[in-house]
């Protein structure tokens, strides 16, 4: 009888042994078997992973995720974009429930790629959450989103510019570097009062140091006080006399008074690229050459850095069509008191 006894006992711990060695091991297997119990001991990444793609069959797995993005784990959000990619349905209520939630739409948001046409879809979701954001960061978050997407996103960005709720985030997300150009183009054609904003003024300048688009529509058509921040920046200086050269090729004349100042501030910070600048716009433009006068005074010391520009002078003191007496009368005042010295040496190099 004992003999029995431990026989059965032997078969009894033999068949236990059996049962553990046969036990799930690794998430790889556990994904395999579909053992969302062991899944859902761990909440590391790899973890949240396989229950995604477990989440199309299988409820339970499914139930974890949505559980697990509800508690704020962005791993349960990027689990559910690689199934939104693999085209299964369950991804996107889960999207849109938590882009509704101010509470959770920011980290939801972080697991949308930018610029990825797959994301456009829910563009009207991002744009009713930046409405909804209990800060300016967070909508400014929501916001690069939407502007990374292209043409789809231009009337969100036109309609967030409209609102003073919701322009200092949309001018924030406008300075991401996926900003797209269409995104960008809206800021520019908005109307003037749709850009009155601190960080409107700050988008326009950073851009311009290295956006051709922008910086030739801040010289040429922005509103002057766009035109003032940005100078008062400063801007690098190759940058800097791009943005006047189109200003001084484009404004009118009515525009210099509010902008002479800032002309002057610039000319003497950046005179090496404006001397070689404003002697092709005062030789093109009849209103260019009454402004760069205008901006310099004939007493300035600093005229000596700027050779190209008193040979300039001299030309333009010198008369002819379309130069007012004005002007012309302050050009032999600059040639004669501040430019002598430049005149009488040698010859810039041209």
């Amino acid at each position: 009888m004992a003999n029995r006894t431990n026989l059965l006992a032997l078969v009894g711990a033999a068949a236990i042994a059996s049962a553990v060695a046969c036990g799930t091991k690794d998430v790889h297997e556990a994904e395999a078997r579909g053992d969302v119990a062991f899944l859902e001991k761990s909440t590391a990444a790899e973890s949240t992973a396989a229950l995604g793609r477990l989440a199309a069959k299988n409820p339970k797995a499914l139930a974890l995720v949505d559980s697990r993005a509800r508690e704020g784990d962005v791993n349960a959000y990027i689990a559910a974009w690689q199934g939104h990619t693999r085209g299964e349905s369950w991804p996107a209520p889960l999207f849109r429930a938590a882009l509704g939630d101010p509470a959770r739409a920011t980290v939801a948001q972080s697991a949308l790629p930018r610029k990825d046409p797959k994301t456009v879809e829910f563009l009207p979701d991002l744009e009713a959450a930046m409405s909804r954001a209990t800060s300016p960061a967070d909508a400014a978050r929501l916001g690069a989103l939407v502007a990374s997407f292209g043409a789809p996103s231009k009337a969100v960005v036109l309609r967030a510019l409209a609102k003073p709720k919701s322009r200092t985030a949309m001018c924030q997300a406008l300075a991401s570097p996926d900003a797209s150009p269409e995104a960008l183009a809206s800021f520019r054609s908005a109307p003037p009062e749709h850009r009155d904003d601190v960080e409107c003024a700050s988008l326009a300048a950073k851009r311009s140091e290295t956006d051709d688009d922008m910086a030739t529509w801040l010289g040429q058509e922005a509103e002057q006080g766009l035109l003032v921040t940005a100078s008062k920046r400063g801007l690098p200086c190759p940058r800097a006399t791009f943005v006047w050269e189109k200003a001084l090729a484009a404004r009118p004349l009515d525009a210099h008074a509010q902008l002479t100042s800032e002309l002057t501030s610039t000319i003497l910070r950046c005179a090496d690229t404006m001397d070689a600048a404003l002697p092709k716009a005062m030789a093109t433009s009849d209103t260019a050459r009454a402004w760069v006068v205008a901006a310099l005074d004939p007493d300035d010391r600093n005229l000596t850095r700027l050779p190209r520009t008193c040979v300039a002078m001299k030309a333009v003191a010198a008369g002819g069509p379309g130069t007012s007496v004005r002007t012309r009368e302050r050009a032999r005042d600059t040639v004669a008191r501040g430019c002598d010295k430049v005149l009488g040496a040698a010859q810039p190099p041209r």
